[in-house]
């Protein structure tokens, strides 16, 4: 929903907040962890990273420790770069939202202005 900002009332002091939208799930420093929580939320991936680093102990090392490590990270990595590319293209979305032009009324002089 697009909210209209209309002007400042003199008789009160505060401003408006900004109108601009913001759908971006995730910022520069929150995507790694966000998306690994999101993840490893799952039983499945938290089984395979379990079974993943029993690998590392040396009695219940069963095969080669990439044959399961490889796997659960190639589903990780493409999980992380579907969620970048959704990412970015909501904030794309957004910023042409935000550039649009919109007309304003003026509540005093019932004129309307182009912003």
């Amino acid at each position: 929903m697009r909210k209209v900002k209309f002007e400042k009332d003199e008789r009160h002091n505060y401003q408006f907040p900004s109108n601009a939208l913001d759908n971006a799930k995730y910022s520069v420093l929150s995507f790694v962890p966000v998306v690994l929580f999101n993840q490893f939320k799952y039983f499945f991936n938290l089984f395979f990273l379990l079974v993943a680093l029993s690998q590392i102990i040396e009695s219940l090392r069963v095969g080669f420790l990439v044959s399961y490590v490889a796997p659960l990270v190639f589903v990780i990595i493409i999980t992380m770069m579907k969620e970048l590319w959704d990412d970015l293209k909501r904030r794309n979305r957004d910023k042409e939202l935000n550039e649009l032009v919109y007309e304003k009324l003026d509540l005093h002089s019932g004129r309307i202005y182009q912003v």
